[in-house]
């Protein structure tokens, strides 16, 4: 994984658009999808975060012909763990029993998500 900065709302929601296209995709692509999402970006907005995405080593982009096609090198569940190992470094102080306890606390869980829990942390002695 690389040593990234964090990345913006805006970042994100183009960088999802490349995880679901999952194949490199020209900026006017973006741009449709975008559209399909209520948001009418401009071509320079969308370009200038590719670049920043780029500068932080998530994107990479290819030239084929007269056009520039982008894509996502680091994957989706990476990007999600460094997130979820962020909130818990910063907001509970490292300890994932901490951050489990503030979420069960909230929210009601249902068994199947109870035994899905169990099954992951049987799964942990495997290790």
């Amino acid at each position: 994984m690389t040593n990234k900065t964090e990345v913006s709302n805006s970042e994100l929601k183009v960088l999802e658009i490349l995880y679901d296209k999952k194949e490199a995709v020209t900026i006017p692509q973006i741009l449709l999808e975008l559209k399909k999402q209520g948001l009418d970006w401009l071509n320079p907005t969308v370009a200038n975060y590719l670049k920043r995405l780029q500068k932080k080593g998530i994107v990479d982009s290819v030239k084929k012909g007269q056009n520039r096609y982008f894509y996502a090198i680091v994957s989706e569940q990476e990007m999600q763990n460094e997130d979820a190992k962020k909130i818990i470094d910063t907001r509970f102080k490292g300890s994932f029993i901490n951050f489990l306890c503030a979420f069960s606390k909230e929210t009601k869980l249902s068994k199947e998500e109870i035994k899905q829990i169990k099954e992951w942390a049987e799964h942990l002695d495997d290790e």
